[in-house]
Order: structure tokens, then C-alpha cells, then sequence
């Protein structure tokens, strides 16, 4: 749990997203398995990730994510922009910040994609959550 006195860290940016539909590589009949740009992927964010953002305390929790377009992004995103969901969750739980993407623990996934301003610019991703609010009670 995060000190109270300091402001909680409930976002950060990473580069450039990676689309679902490049996850997974056909290795024989009907069996898949993750392909090397995605595990590196994963690995190149996980500690931006951990040093950047605290763990959720409270679940379930509200991802939201906001991507600005650049180069190299916009021919990806002429399909849809929820294929970004999946490694995004995956890497919050590879980073620890979520125990796991079940629907106990992530109860919505918000994604914003923003063109870029000039076609020049790197590929940006905001990631962030919101905890629901606890309420304390008082026996009266």
C-alpha cells in the first residue's frame, strides 16, 4: 500500500502499443504460442510500468488508456483499437499493478485512440486507472 502522504501513482506512458493481433504465432494444428516482438514488448515496458505506477489496492478497478498516434502507428490502427486492450492488461499484470485481468479484479477497459500531430513523432500510450472509492463507516 502506498504512503498516504505522498500522491498516489495511478498512470504513466509507455511508446508505442502493441495490437493483439500479433500476440500469437500458429506453431501447429490448432496450438499457438506468443510471438517474439510481443514477449519483447513485454519486457521493454514491464519496468517502465513498475517504476512509474503504484499496485491497485482497491478492485475492481477502470483502465483507461490513451493513445496518440506517430509514425509507424497509424497503418495499425486501421483496425480496431480494442485489439490494444489484451497486451495492455497483460502487461499491468506482468508488472504487478493487478493481481490479474479476471473481471474481479478489471471491471472496464476505456481505450481513446488521438491522431497524431505531425506524422514525425513517436507513438505515445497513456495508461491509467481509477480505484473505486472505499467508504469508511461509523457505528453510530
Amino acid at each position: 500500500m502506498y504512503n498516504k502522504a505522498m500522491p498516489k501513482r495511478d498512470s504513466c506512458s509507455i511508446g508505442k502499443p502493441f495490437s493483439a493481433n500479433d500476440m500469437y504465432a500458429p506453431i501447429g494444428r490448432g496450438m499457438l504460442r506468443k510471438t517474439k516482438r510481443y514477449n519483447n514488448w513485454i519486457k521493454q515496458n514491464v519496468e517502465i510500468i513498475k517504476n512509474e505506477m503504484d499496485k491497485v489496492d482497491f478492485f475492481p478497478t477502470s483502465i483507461n488508456v490513451v493513445i496518440i498516434g506517430g509514425r509507424g502507428l497509424n497503418s495499425m490502427t486501421r483496425n480496431d483499437v480494442d485489439n490494444f486492450k489484451k497486451p495492455i492488461c497483460d502487461l499491468l499484470v506482468k508488472a504487478g499493478i493487478v493481481p490479474d485481468d479476471e473481471k474481479k479484479y478489471i471491471d472496464s477497459v476505456s481505450i481513446k485512440y488521438l491522431p497524431p500531430v505531425s506524422s514525425r513523432g513517436e507513438p505515445l500510450t497513456r495508461i491509467s486507472y481509477d480505484e473505486p472509492e472505499q467508504v469508511e463507516w461509523i457505528d453510530v
